[in-house]
């Protein structure tokens, strides 16, 4: 079991998401640069998990004022309360 103790209502929303986002964007990952020889850097696959949690997240009721720059930027001041 993860610690979520220090996350707010939508970090833990967002917590719930990060295996189901990371495992797609892995395998898509795998697919790109075993059948197209490309490949992402890692921090471009980062940013590409947490746009797809921002796309997935959008349809919950308790993300519709979160903004985009807030899932890229601010990730662990969003999500997190301060200690």
């Amino acid at each position: 079991m993860w610690d979520t103790q220090r996350l707010n209502l939508q970090g833990k929303d967002i917590w719930e998401l990060i295996p189901a986002a990371v495992v797609w964007c892995l395998w898509v990952e795998r697919n790109r640069r075993a059948f197209e020889d490309k490949e992402k850097s890692r921090e471009k696959l980062i940013i590409e998990i947490k746009a797809l949690i921002f796309y997935w997240a959008s349809t919950m009721r308790s993300f519709q004022d979160v903004s985009f720059q807030n899932v890229i930027v601010n990730w662990r001041r969003t999500y997190f309360d301060p200690p």
